[in-house]
């Protein structure tokens, strides 16, 4: 039997800041291993699994930032931080107004 990944969306290796907007305030993550469907993060703090993160990142080849709404689908410790899966709900390209 060979092996069968799950994966729809090819991912892309990568690696940036990415700032999330909590109840509690702004707060700072690094994330990597982007593709279409979905974003891993190392965060400081463990989310539910089920919660929806609010964040702002840029994808390469965009020149602004992109609003994102994504659920947690999964999270493990990974030393002093958190390896976090999340699963896009909402992608707004388009730049907000000021």
């Amino acid at each position: 039997m060979g092996f069968s990944s799950k994966r729809i969306h090819p991912r892309k290796l990568l690696r940036d800041g990415v700032k999330i907007y909590a109840s509690e305030g702004v707060e700072y993550a690094t994330f990597e291993d982007i593709s279409g469907g979905g974003v891993r993060l190392f965060m400081n703090r463990a989310p539910l699994i089920g919660e929806v993160i609010d964040m702002e990142l840029r994808f390469p080849g965009l020149r602004q930032d992109t609003r994102i709404s994504a659920k947690v689908v999964r999270v493990n410790e990974s030393g002093s931080s958190f390896e976090v899966g999340l699963e896009f709900l909402r992608v707004d390209l388009e730049p907000e107004a000021h």
